[in-house]
């Protein structure tokens, strides 16, 4: 018998257990955000057809995407208000707003999540690629500051959770098989 297999296949399972299945929830503090009215009081500006769009935006490399899968939840409890993810590529369609914000033409947006159609709430399972947030006030709606709040829940992909389970008992196995 091979103690360092069984032990090291142990330690395998005790990682892919908490790790492939369950994974790892938590929160980050709200954010307090200013959304303009429709009408922002500025020439060109027509919030209810513009999306206020970060300039600054994260990139998810690919592979770190095939290795983890994170699924996010954002609440911001306005329906007037709604909140988008989209790819960062349409930044160059978007006017400089100043102090580090672009506008841009909603209808020039493809949503990877949220969007104008999100009720106060949208759920986004991540995926790689380069993103920025952008938001944006329905029709109607009047200037308001609102809390948005983040959750998310990140875990193995099935792939590499079960892969590093299996890998596990065939150690345990070859280490009460071997003599």
């Amino acid at each position: 018998m091979k103690l360092k297999w069984i032990v090291n296949g142990a330690i395998l399972i005790l990682i892919f257990v908490p790790t492939g299945l369950i994974g790892y929830s938590g929160s980050l503090p709200p954010i307090s955000a200013d959304i303009p009215a429709c009408d922002s009081g500025i020439s060109f500006i027509d919030a209810c057809d513009s999306a206020i769009m970060v300039d600054d935006g994260i990139t998810i490399p690919t592979a770190i995407a095939g290795l983890i899968s994170a699924d996010v939840n954002v609440e911001w409890g306005s329906n007037d208000v709604w909140v988008g993810i989209v790819s960062a590529e349409y930044a160059e369609q978007c006017i400089d707003g100043g102090n580090g914000y672009l506008v841009c033409d909603t209808e020039d947006l493809e949503f990877v999540a949220g969007g104008p159609d999100a009720e106060g709430s949208l759920e986004w399972s991540v995926a790689g690629g380069d993103l920025r947030a952008v938001v944006g006030n329905s029709l109607g709606g009047e200037k308001e500051t609102v809390n948005i709040e983040f959750s998310y829940n990140v875990k193995l992909t099935p792939f590499i959770g079960y892969g590093i389970g299996i890998f596990g008992v065939a150690l345990i196995l070859l280490g009460i098989k071997v003599d």
